[in-house]
């Protein structure tokens, strides 16, 4: 009998070069870190600069779509990092 049959096979290695690698994770983490500021911006300061020139009156929808994109800006936000911290040295 062939012993290796029942082995699982390991992991393959990583494809390209250390820097390479490095480098496409923070590409992708700055290009996420920007829909984060984007978001922030579109969820934050947008309704607050309306509200300081008094363009209109503050509503439920303002408050919700706030909130909305401010988390979806810090969701945003924590992938980039979670990105970041997969650098290898």
């Amino acid at each position: 009998m062939d012993a290796t049959l029942h082995e699982h096979p390991g992991p393959a290695p990583p494809a390209g070069s250390k820097a390479g690698r490095n480098e496409r994770r923070k590409l992708l983490a700055t290009l996420v870190n920007n829909l984060c500021a984007a978001s922030l911006i579109a969820g934050v300061l947008q309704p607050a600069l309306t509200l300081v020139r008094q363009e209109r009156p503050l509503v439920i929808s303002d408050v919700i779509a706030a909130l909305v994109f401010g988390l979806a800006g810090l969701t945003l936000h924590l992938v980039g990092r979670a990105f970041v911290v997969t650098l290898e040295d």
